[in-house]
């Protein structure tokens, strides 16, 4: 999604400027919410992408100009969220647009309360070593927001999830060493020797043991062996601090976690990967390349 989303923009930043009020857009995947706010000519952009159960998403501020040179090192980069008061965001990462040599700006760790600060501001400032190289105006966003949670919710109770319930647990379920939970050796063999590739998403119940009591598909891979050794593998290996009530008392609770397998060349660290959206932690894991 986020490939032909950039490819998108690339493809903006030779078309020529057409005057256009910037409009919101919320797509509704298969296991992911998109909010976009955009315009029809090669202006700045924002996207940001969330998954149904994780209450950080990733966000980009996408703008056809920008090139490696211009932006230098991200590490010197803040996202602001005007009149919002809380602190900048930091950590942003590039990247690429295909085949144009221009660049987005990108984090993936927002915050937990980013959609909430979304709502309440109306610009977002894009700062260099303190000062301020893009302005991007988000009036609307409150009920953009609403939009994007209004997908959330669909999404969870289309996986039998109660989103209210799924918000008024204290603290969800914590992944231990996700990037241990998927490996080679749980790809299955005649699904290697086909090319299989996909990504399975999984609903897993978490006892309060910490350990996966039940594991469901949600979004499937299109292949069955795929889905099938994903929840073999998450009920083997997935191990989570569990999910703490309302009266802080340890609950059962549940996590989405998203397997994508890919079959990459020879190297066999290149052919499983795994992305967790658990409900209060994302752990970033290693992934093929191109995603």
């Amino acid at each position: 999604m986020i490939a032909s989303l950039l490819a998108a923009f690339a493809a903006a930043a030779s078309a020529p400027a057409v005057d256009s009020q910037p409009h919101w857009r919320v797509d509704w995947g298969e296991a992911r919410c998109m909010l976009l706010r955009e315009s029809s000519d090669a202006a700045p952009a924002l996207a940001v992408r969330a998954v149904p159960g994780d209450p950080e998403p990733e966000v980009w501020v996408i703008d056809p100009r920008w090139t490696a040179a211009a932006l230098g090192d991200p590490s010197a980069m803040r996202l602001v969220l005007v009149g919002d008061g809380g602190a900048p965001i930091d950590r942003l990462q590039l990247l690429p647009l295909e085949r144009t040599g221009r660049y987005a700006l990108a984090a993936d760790a927002p915050g937990r309360d980013f959609f909430a600060r979304l709502g309440r501001t109306n610009a977002i400032s894009v700062q260099k070593k303190g000062l301020e190289i893009l302005r991007l105006p988000v009036p609307g966003a409150a009920e953009a927001v609403a939009a994007a949670r209004s997908c959330e919710d669909d999404m969870l109770r289309k996986w039998g999830v109660d989103p209210a319930a799924f918000r008024g647990v204290k603290a969800p379920p914590r992944p231990i060493s996700p990037q241990r939970w998927i490996r080679y050796e749980d790809f299955p063999v005649s699904a290697l020797r086909a090319n299989e590739a996909g990504t399975s998403v999984a609903r897993v119940d978490v006892g309060t043991d910490g350990r996966v009591s039940g594991c469901t598909i949600v979004s499937g891979s299109g292949s069955a062996e795929l889905d099938k050794a994903a929840c073999t593998a998450l009920r083997r290996h997935a191990r989570f601090e569990p999910a703490v009530g309302s009266q802080g008392n340890l609950v059962p609770g549940f996590a989405i976690h998203a397997v994508r397998w890919a079959s990459v060349g020879d190297n066999p660290s290149l052919r499983t990967s795994s992305e967790a959206s658990q409900l209060a932690v994302k752990e970033r894991l290693a992934v093929a390349p191109g995603r």
